[in-house]
């Protein structure tokens, strides 16, 4: 019992004693609050997203992939519903395109950056866009564009979330 008494308490529970350490901060953990990643075993605190460099965008960045998603989604909209009454339901083909464009371009705004906040400036700036070219163009809108302004905005977050 003497053994246990001097060693490090961990810090998630103050009552397990460990030997085990967090390979960035050096922090005491023990087995049951460990994260395992590749390159070994690190605390909860550490193994936060918000933490990671990855998923940090600067509030610039962010409000300038917001804007130009936004600005394009505009254009880009009219321009859908321009070719929905030429092509009709094939237009969500074009929708898809559109909504992976979006995409990309709020990733290279951001600097390849992934998480809620960049999905939030794609999906929300193509949400936004489109929805703002649907009064725009003033045309009586169906269910049709209304469909492709979702799946465009889905297609933009799910190309972020899966980035490969």
């Amino acid at each position: 019992m003497a053994e246990t008494e001097n060693l490090p308490r961990c810090n998630c529970r103050r009552h397990a004693p460990t030997r085990l350490g967090c390979g960035r901060c050096n922090a005491p953990i023990c087995p049951a609050c460990m994260v395992q990643t590749p390159t070994g075993m690190i605390c909860r605190a550490c193994s936060s997203i918000n933490l990671q460099p990855l998923f940090q965008v600067e509030p610039a960045r962010f409000a300038a992939a917001l804007g130009a998603c936004t600005l394009l989604g505009v254009g880009l909209g009219w321009l859908l519903i321009q070719l929905e009454n030429i092509i009709g339901i094939f237009a969500y083909f074009a929708a898809i395109i559109l909504g992976g464009l979006l995409a990309q371009t709020a990733l290279v705004i951001t600097s390849r950056k992934r998480g809620p906040k960049v999905e939030a400036a794609a999906g929300g700036g193509t949400a936004a866009g489109m929805a703002a070219a649907v009064f725009i163009a003033g045309v009586q809108t169906s269910l049709l564009v209304w469909g492709m302004l979702v799946l465009a905005a889905v297609v933009a977050v799910k190309r972020i979330r899966y980035l490969e």
